[in-house]
C-alpha cells in the first residue's frame, strides 16, 4: 500500500506521478527527471498558488461538464474459473535488458514490454518471442507503451511508432526539435488512446498532440510549451470528450476548459481517475515530515459531491474502482489497511489489514496485490509475491515469486493468467501466473492505467 513512512517518500511521489499524472517523458524511471516532476507536484499540492491559478483561469475556457461519458454496464461479478488448479507459475521469460517499462501491456494474444533498447512482443500463452524492434532515442528504455484492440502497440521516444505483433512498423511519425535544455533528444509523456482511436501525448518539442492511431495523421496539434521544470507536460487521463494534462482539454479540438478547484487547490495539484458516476480526485498534503493523501468525489462537471474524512490523522489514496463504482482505498497513514467506500461516500468495509499494493481487480471480484517482503532497502534480497483478496478485504491466497522485488503492475487475461514484469540484475523477467479470475472486472478502473492495454482512458476494456 502507499504509506507515508520515512525513507519511502520518493517512492510515494514516483508512484503518484507515474500512475495518475504520467511521467513527463513517459519514462517513469529517469530519476533526475522524475524527481523534478515529483517536487513540482509536491510543491503544488502543499499550498494554493493564486498567481498560477489566476493565470490558468485566464487562459482557459469556462467550466463545462464532460460529455460522451461512457455508460455503466451495471455488471455483476462472474463466477471464478473451474478446473484451472491452484495458483502457480506457468512460465517465466527472461529478456536481456538493464531497464524495463513500468507496466506490462496485454493486447489480445500478445504481451508488450520495453526492455533496454528493445520493444519485446511475446506470445502470452507460451512466453515465446513473437517480434521485437529496436527502440531508438536517448530515453529508449523508458518508452511509453500502449496498445489497441487489434494488437497494435504504440510507443513514443523521439518519434511515435505503431508496431505489429511481429515487430514490423505499421507507421512512424517524427516529432519536432527538442526544446528541453538538459536532454539531447525529443521525448514524450505517457500516451493516451481514446476509444475513438486517437493517441494523445505531449513532447519536449513543446506541443500537445492528437494523432489518428490508424495512420499517424494529425487530428490537432497545440503549442503548450514545457512545464515549469523545462520538460514535457504530463498527460494524465481521459474520459468522454475530455483529456487532462496541465488543464482539461476538449479531445476533439484541443480547446481548454477551466480547471477543477477544490479547497483552494486547482489544476495539476490533483491526480484524477474516473468512475462511471463521477471523478475521484486526490492530492497529497504536508504535515511536518508526513505527506497524507486527500480524497474527493466529484460529479461529471467537476463539482464536489463528498470528501473522504480528510483530517491530520488520516490519508486516503484510491487504488481501484469496483462494481457499482465502489472504491478500494488505502486509508491509513501508519498501518497497511484498506477500506471500501460506496460511490455516495458510505463506508462499506474496513479498516482491514492488507499486504502489498492493489494492481488489478478480477471479474470475480478478486483483488490482486503485489507485495515486497524482506529488506525493502535492498531490492536484490527482497522477495516478490502476489497476494489475492476478496472485495471484503479478506486474504484468499498468496504466491511467492522469489527474489527480486522490482515489479510492474499486473495484466489479467480472460483465462485467468496474470502477468507481471520485474527487473533482475542481468535482465528483465516476464512471469505468467495462473489464477481463477475470468479476466479483468468490467469496471471503470480495474487496473493501473484503466485496462490491460494501458490506454489511460475510461471506456470499454
Amino acid at each position: 500500500m502507499h504509506k507515508n513512512r520515512p525513507g519511502i517518500l520518493a517512492v510515494l511521489i514516483s508512484i503518484y506521478t507515474t500512475l495518475l499524472f504520467g511521467s513527463i517523458c513517459g519514462c517513469d524511471g529517469t530519476k533526475k527527471i522524475a524527481n523534478q516532476d515529483a517536487s513540482k507536484a509536491a510543491d503544488a499540492s502543499r499550498k494554493p498558488d493564486a498567481a498560477r491559478d489566476a493565470q490558468t483561469e485566464a487562459s482557459t475556457g469556462p467550466v463545462r461538464c464532460i460529455e460522451r461519458w461512457p455508460e455503466d454496464p451495471k455488471a455483476s461479478p462472474k463466477p471464478s474459473l473451474k478446473d484451472v488448479g491452484d495458483p502457480r507459475v506457468l512460465w517465466k521469460k527472461k529478456l536481456p535488458s538493464d531497464i524495463y517499462s513500468p507496466e506490462t501491456v496485454l493486447a489480445g494474444e500478445h504481451l508488450g514490454v520495453v526492455g533496454g533498447d528493445t520493444l519485446w512482443i511475446l506470445d502470452r500463452t507460451t512466453g515465446e518471442e513473437s517480434g521485437n524492434l529496436p527502440v531508438s532515442g536517448t530515453y529508449r528504455g523508458y518508452a511509453a507503451l500502449v496498445a489497441d484492440k487489434e494488437e497494435t502497440f504504440y510507443y513514443g521516444t523521439s518519434s511515435i511508432r505503431a508496431v505489429k505483433p511481429d515487430g514490423s512498423v505499421r507507421w512512424e511519425k517524427a516529432l519536432g526539435d527538442n526544446l528541453a535544455s538538459d536532454i539531447e533528444e525529443t521525448i514524450t509523456s505517457k500516451l493516451q488512446l481514446s476509444p475513438e482511436g486517437v493517441l494523445y501525448f505531449s513532447a519536449t518539442d513543446g506541443y500537445l498532440y492528437a494523432l489518428r492511431s490508424k495512420d499517424g495523421s494529425t487530428v490537432w496539434k497545440k503549442k503548450v510549451g514545457l512545464d515549469s521544470d523545462g520538460y514535457a507536460l504530463s498527460v494524465g487521463w481521459g474520459v468522454g470528450d475530455t483529456l487532462r494534462s496541465d488543464v482539461a482539454y476538449q479531445a476533439d479540438t484541443g480547446e481548454t476548459n477551466a480547471p477543477i478547484t477544490i479547497d483552494g487547490f486547482s489544476g495539476s495539484s490533483f491526480g484524477i481517475i474516473g468512475s462511471y458516476s463521477g471523478l475521484i480526485a486526490f492530492r497529497y498534503d504536508s504535515f511536518g515530515d508526513e505527506y497524507p493523501w486527500r480524497g474527493y468525489f466529484l460529479d461529471k462537471c467537476g463539482k464536489l459531491l463528498w470528501s473522504f474524512p480528510n483530517t491530520s490523522s488520516t490519508s486516503w489514496f484510491p487504488e481501484l474502482v469496483g462494481y457499482n463504482d465502489e472504491l478500494l482505498v488505502d486509508g491509513d497513514r501508519r498501518n497497511d489497511s484498506a477500506y471500501v467506500y460506496s460511490r455516495s461516500g458510505e463506508r462499506l468495509q474496513g479498516p482491514r489489514p492488507i499486504r502489498g499494493a492493489p494492481t488489478s481487480l478480477g471479474a470475480d471480484n478478486t483483488i490482486y496485490n503485489i507485495e515486497c517482503s524482506g529488506d525493502l532497502s535492498q531490492e536484490a534480497t527482497a522477495s516478490l509475491a502476489i497476494v489475492a483478496y476478496s472485495w471484503a478485504i479478506k486474504e484468499l491466497w498468496s504466491l511467492d515469486l522469489g527474489k527480486v522485488c522490482t515489479s510492474s503492475g499486473t495484466a489479467l487475461a480472460d483465462d485467468g493468467v496474470l502477468y507481471v514484469t520485474r527487473q533482475l540484475s542481468d535482465g528483465i523477467e516476464v512471469i505468467a501466473v495462473q489464477t481463477a479470475s475470468p479476466g479483468l472486472a468490467p469496471t471503470a478502473y480495474p487496473t493501473r492505467d484503466n485496462n490491460n492495454r494501458r490506454t489511460r482512458w475510461l471506456g470499454p476494456l
